[in-house]
């Protein structure tokens, strides 16, 4: 099978997948998204498995902010704008979220990894050469294994900046109680995790250990 039918195949999953706005941002035009993989992610990973498309990196009501392509493995996000489309309409209000977007992606401790159209059109070998370079230096991330399950439950944590209980894990995954008691128990023997009273029988609170996420995160 082609890349071209790949792709669409791809695609289709991630929209079987998909609801509200993410679902609409999936459905419109995808022509960057596609060159960014036909000319750099594609020749180097040659696979779409691990990759995200359009993934929410903040779910508000009034300020949705998204990424085109987030390799989960990698926790890398990566993204293909065009230079006249993107800079010659940019609005004041719009410069500002994006700046909103680019920290956020920082403090979720995802790499950012942006091609332009004329990069990608005119040096993908390039463009692949740094795709190569950056899962050189950061293949420690695929070599940890975290479950998606796992990441998401990390990040949405993180995001409350406050002590958690098996309720938030809940909620933030959508699961019921034995699930998410799994979730916990894998991310304390991962170290990820820790009880807030520690010593106790029994722990019903738990904090993130920000210091071996920020290994994690190297």
């Amino acid at each position: 099978m082609d890349f071209e039918k790949q792709f669409e195949l791809f695609v289709e999953q991630q929209r079987a997948g998909a609801s509200g706005l993410r679902l609409e941002r999936l459905s419109g035009d995808l022509t960057g998204t596609k060159k960014m993989f036909k000319e750099a992610l594609w020749p180097v990973f040659q696979t779409f498995e691990g990759f995200v498309l359009e993934y929410e990196l903040m779910n508000s009501p009034d300020q949705p902010l998204f990424v085109n392509a987030l390799n989960v493995p990698y926790w890398t996000g990566f993204e293909s704008e065009d230079y006249f489309a993107y800079v010659e309409t940019l609005t004041n209000e719009q410069f500002n979220t994006e700046q909103l977007r680019i920290r956020h992606m920082v403090m979720l401790g995802i790499l950012y990894c942006p091609f332009s159209w004329d990069e990608l059109d005119m040096q993908p070998e390039l463009c692949r050469e740094s795709v190569h370079t950056l899962l050189v230096k950061h293949s420690r991330r695929a070599s940890i294994e975290l479950s998606l399950t796992e990441k998401e439950a990390l990040v949405a944590l993180r995001m409350m900046g406050r002590p958690f209980r098996m309720k938030d894990v809940n909620d933030c995954l959508g699961n019921q109680d034995q699930a998410s008691l799994m979730v916990i128990r894998k991310l304390l023997d991962k170290k990820l995790i820790l009880p807030l009273h520690d010593g106790k029988a029994k722990n019903h609170y738990f904090i993130i250990n920000n210091e071996e996420l920020r290994k994690l995160m190297r």
